[in-house]
């Protein structure tokens, strides 16, 4: 065999030893990452209101874990996940060694809609009523309700009510100017 023939048999067992030494690799890990999943204790995370589960999302916050679809598994004692949703306040909570291996349900609370009301008068005469209840007596008004429906009436004693039916979502901020007209009347004497 000449020279260059024996080149290129070391050139070749050389690729072999790095394809064999780069798939023992890979199998090596993929072996180290199934016996941590295996060691550690898997834990269900349960999202709730149900409206919230399809838009969460749920991160690792501290520690040592791994998330696969809705189960952590983990190596820290006491790991901490962030959830998080469109529309619903962000929570970040923390696992102890009792939660391990069990259902971890987490409930998120709905963001409240935020109204910011004025009028055209420049007085702090106008009440302010949702669903005909006097909330203020003032210029403006700003306030946080849970999403839904609502009746608003801007009420001032020289001038007509005016009414709003409004529908709020989660987290929605609503603006809006009432524009009120002056009470006609004539006074005989």
């Amino acid at each position: 065999m000449n020279q260059f023939n024996q080149q290129l048999q070391e050139a070749r067992k050389k690729q072999q030893l790095l394809y064999a030494g780069g798939i023992a690799t890979f199998l090596l890990s993929v072996l180290i990452v199934l016996a941590v999943i295996l060691a550690s204790r898997g834990t269900r995370i349960e999202i709730g209101p149900d409206d919230a589960a399809p838009l969460s999302s749920v991160h690792v916050h501290k520690g040592i874990a791994l998330i696969i679809g809705e189960t952590l598994y983990s190596i820290s004692q006491t790991p901490a996940i962030f959830v998080s949703a469109e529309g619903f306040k962000s929570v970040t909570q923390s696992l102890t060694n009792k939660d391990f291996g069990k259902v971890l349900s987490v409930t998120l609370q709905p963001l409240p809609a935020k109204m910011a009301l004025t009028t055209n008068i420049a007085d702090d005469k106008t009440s302010w009523l949702i669903n005909g209840e006097t909330l203020a007596i003032a210029h403006t008004f700003v306030d946080e309700v849970p999403a839904g429906d609502y009746e608003l009436t801007a009420s001032h004693p020289y001038h007509q009510d005016a009414h709003f039916a409004v529908s709020l979502s989660r987290g929605e901020l609503f603006k809006h100017q009432f524009e009120l007209e002056p009470v006609d009347g004539s006074l005989t004497i």
